[in-house]
């Protein structure tokens, strides 16, 4: 399958989930950088001919004529999925999937689109993307949530049930088992715990639970 996956960050280490997509799925195009993804992840170059292929000139012109430049991008995005055969566009986070919406109904590309947290969470982020999320919801094929909360939460937004699946994130048992030597009744047990000190991530609750356990 002649797959593209678009993501809004580049070569970021701390997004494994993504990262095991691009691995075990194995695209043929990788685009990336912010939540209208224009570079091309593992070569030089953009979706973009002539002047919007400048970091400057886009940023520019997105702020300054937001219309001119979505109409622009989904042009762009359309005659770049069309160029390179591609069959499938698999959208990284939910303002992915709206902002590349229309390039992959011009196109005639099947979207599928993952929901990852924030994206079904976040008021502000729901606020911006109203709109967004409901052309997404009409057009993709599939609608990925990784949690059954989040899942119940976009069908609260709108997404419709049959395109829905429910899929968590899982562990690689190859990295991540059980150690060969189990403690002996009534040694401490180790736990360890490794994320950004974050609101969202709330160390805090987890150092209570861990007592409480």
């Amino acid at each position: 399958m002649n797959l593209c996956i678009a993501k809004p960050n580049k070569n970021c280490a701390i997004e494994t989930f993504i990262n095991n997509h691009i691995r075990y799925l194995h695209p043929a195009e990788i685009l990336c950088e912010g939540y209208f993804p224009w570079l091309f992840e593992e070569r030089p170059g953009t979706i973009f001919r002539f002047h919007l292929s400048n970091r400057y000139v886009k940023g520019t012109v997105r702020r300054l004529l937001p219309a001119t430049f979505e109409k622009r991008y989904d042009n762009a995005l359309a005659r770049f999925l069309q160029e390179k055969s591609i069959q499938v566009v698999f959208a990284e986070y939910g303002p992915v999937g709206a902002n590349i919406t229309r390039g992959c109904r011009i196109a005639g590309v099947p979207l599928l689109v993952i929901f990852h947290g924030f994206d079904a969470s976040d008021r502000e982020t729901l606020a911006a993307y109203q709109k967004g999320y409901r052309a997404l919801f009409a057009y993709a094929t599939k609608i990925i949530a990784v949690s059954r909360p989040m899942r119940e939460k976009l069908i609260s937004l709108g997404a419709p049930v049959d395109k829905l699946c429910w899929n968590p994130y899982g562990v690689d048992t190859a990295t991540f088992r059980p150690a060969a030597n189990q403690p002996a009744d009534g040694d401490p047990v180790r736990l360890i715990f490794i994320g950004r000190l974050t609101y969202k991530k709330a160390p805090d609750l987890l150092i209570s639970a861990f007592h409480l356990a």
